[in-house]
């Protein structure tokens, strides 16, 4: 193993270690495209390690084909079977709020909800603002073109 290699394994091991001992985390998870276009499911965590919170960058889990909520609760659950995490102590979770992230019932949201009942599911604020920043854009080239159109 190369000197990186194995850095990047102790640094990842140490916040595993760093989990495994928090009583309850929050899972931000955001699904994007590589540039070789296959989807990856990132996921980001935030807890308290007895010293201050930390965020980090827990992990990312390559998806193939059509991602639903069962196919998203799958993967995650077995990211953290594979590394000995807990999956009820997460008490919230954070998504773009697509029905496969946030559905009621079948969505991301819902299944974890089933292992950990407190779970709160929110829909990020980045990801609202995004949206709204897009509706602003259309609504820009709306009133630009209704000028056009009055002055035509």
């Amino acid at each position: 193993m190369r000197r990186v290699e194995a850095l990047a394994s102790d640094v990842f091991e140490t916040l595993l270690d760093k989990l495994r001992k928090a009583e309850v985390m929050s899972l931000a998870v955001d699904e994007s495209t590589d540039n070789s276009d296959v989807a990856q499911l990132c996921l980001y965590v935030r807890f308290f390690d007895g010293e201050c919170f930390r965020e980090e960058l827990l992990g990312l889990i390559p998806l193939e084909g059509h991602t639903t909520g069962e196919i998203l609760f799958t993967k995650i659950a077995s990211f953290f079977e594979d590394n000995k995490l807990d999956l009820a102590r997460v008490n919230m979770l954070v998504t773009d709020g697509a029905p496969s992230m946030a559905g009621r019932q079948q969505g991301l949201a819902a299944r974890i909800k089933a292992v950990a009942p407190q779970l709160r599911s929110v829909h990020c604020l980045i990801h609202q603002s995004l949206l709204c920043a897009k509706l602003s854009d259309s609504l820009e080239q709306i009133k630009l073109n209704m000028g056009i159109n009055l002055v035509n």
